[in-house]
């Protein structure tokens, strides 16, 4: 079309401008097509064409996609990749970006794509980025542990076939317990040494590591550029999670947490103020009902403390609630919970310390924007149990609920001589039933 626009050719001569330029096998399928159905108009001759030539490249096209598994480098996967999602757009522009990324990261090889799949990209183009970043510091941690292996004058006889390949990220304890060591002691990472603003230049350490260095003290190690990368990285991917604590998924308010009746737009918010949750959340439910509009925001997986993981990808910032006759706020992300409307969590409660919380009278003092701020929880009820005359213990048995009246009698068989004399006089009356085994 750009060809016949350029040319300025008028539409009753584009099938036979087409025509034309065809050669090899298509030129002879021309001639037979011809013959049998003449040229026609230009919408007839490309449906011709599109059923001779190209249909079945979708069909081809998604089976290739589907099937597509990385054995080389991210590099000429994404390339593969990124050709079939086009040809595939071309044909059917309905698979959206949810479609692409997942199956970009399901063809991903295993050490690569759990790194990729825990920053939740938004799109391909951010999926091969962090594809790209993951095989850079896999590639530099090999190429570290090679050496190291190298360099070892012992071996175990029965790890032969082990000692050829580099140990997984998983198991550099000693690394991480050095690095948490100095990130505790405001230790220099690479060296060990006092860090200050100027040692970065006179670090000895930071140009090359050295890993084959003799050392008596597990924690004086040096660590290398790859091994501080690698060892950032994991943290990074474990932040990513947010967590929901028990208390917030089984509606319970035990331990370090509490209960708080909040307002917003005069609609009561069951609020649970959490320690054990990361994250402040609030019901998707709940704002339907006050009519809050949630606004997109960056993915977070979310992990249950039954071991479920959920998505959350909207929030309401600085979301205002009234409680106690104070109005406080809330940067809040959005999940589908239960049990509470919403959930303040450690998020929350960091910034408003020092505060004074008193777990078993359920109430927590803080200063908020300059004011003194004292909120009240709920009280749990109190447990009671119900009084039961001679005649309701009667109605039990003849109603053979003969459960509940056993359970009234071991309360209360042991302290017979304390009951009213009816309650004495039924039990033993029936004393025959309750003393035998069955």
């Amino acid at each position: 079309m750009d060809y016949f626009e350029l040319c300025n050719i008028d539409e009753v001569f584009w099938a036979t401008a087409a025509a034309l330029n065809m050669d090899g096998n298509a030129a002879k399928w021309l001639h037979v097509y011809k013959k049998q159905h003449g040229l026609g108009d230009w919408n007839t001759f490309i449906s011709a064409m599109e059923k001779k030539f190209g249909a079945n490249d979708y069909r081809d096209a998604m089976s290739e996609l589907l099937e597509l598994k990385q054995t080389d480098t991210v590099e000429e996967y994404a390339r593969a990749f990124e050709n079939l999602q086009f040809e595939i757009s071309m044909y059917n522009d309905g698979f959206d970006d949810t479609f692409f990324v997942s199956q970009f990261i399901k063809g991903l090889k295993l050490d690569i794509s759990a790194g990729v799949r825990a920053q939740v990209p938004k799109d391909v183009d951010e999926a091969i980025l962090l594809a790209k970043v993951q095989q850079q510091v896999l590639e530099k941690g090999k190429h570290k542990w090679s050496k190291a292996a190298a360099s070892t004058k012992f071996q175990s006889s029965t790890s032969k076939g082990e000692g050829k390949t580099g140990p997984q990220p998983s198991t550099m304890w000693k690394e991480r317990q050095t690095l948490n060591y100095r990130k505790a002691n405001n230790l220099c990472y690479y060296c060990g040494e006092k860090y200050d603003p100027n040692h970065a230049a006179i670090c000895a350490q930071r140009p090359k590591a050295q890993l084959n260095a003799l050392v008596t003290n597990p924690l004086d190690m040096p660590l290398s550029e790859e091994v501080v990368a690698q060892l950032e990285l994991e943290d990074s991917l474990a932040s990513e999670f947010c967590q929901l604590s028990l208390n917030a998924l089984a509606g319970t308010a035990h331990g370090d947490a509490m209960q708080i009746q909040a307002l917003v737009q005069n609609k009561t918010m069951l609020t649970l103020i959490d320690t054990g949750s990361s994250h402040s959340f609030v019901s998707a439910a709940f704002l339907d009902t006050v009519g809050i509009k949630p606004v997109p925001t960056v993915p977070r997986q979310v992990k249950l403390a039954n071991g479920q993981v959920l998505q959350s990808d909207l929030w309401v910032p600085n979301m205002p609630w009234f409680c106690n006759g104070h109005t406080l706020h809330a940067d809040m992300r959005v999940l589908d919970i239960t049990a509470f409307d919403a959930i303040l969590g450690y998020d929350w409660l960091k910034p408003l310390s020092p505060m004074t919380c008193h777990w078993t009278e359920k109430t927590m003092e803080f200063c908020y924007q300059g004011k003194q701020v004292c909120l009240q929880g709920v009280q749990p009820s109190p447990c009671t149990v119900q009084e039961l005359s001679a005649d309701q213990l009667v109605k039990l048995w003849k109603g053979n609920d003969v459960w509940a009246l056993a359970l009234v009698v071991q309360d209360t068989d042991h302290h017979s001589s304390d009951q009213p004399q009816e309650i004495q006089d039924l039990l033993k009356q029936y004393a025959d039933v309750f003393q035998t085994p069955k």
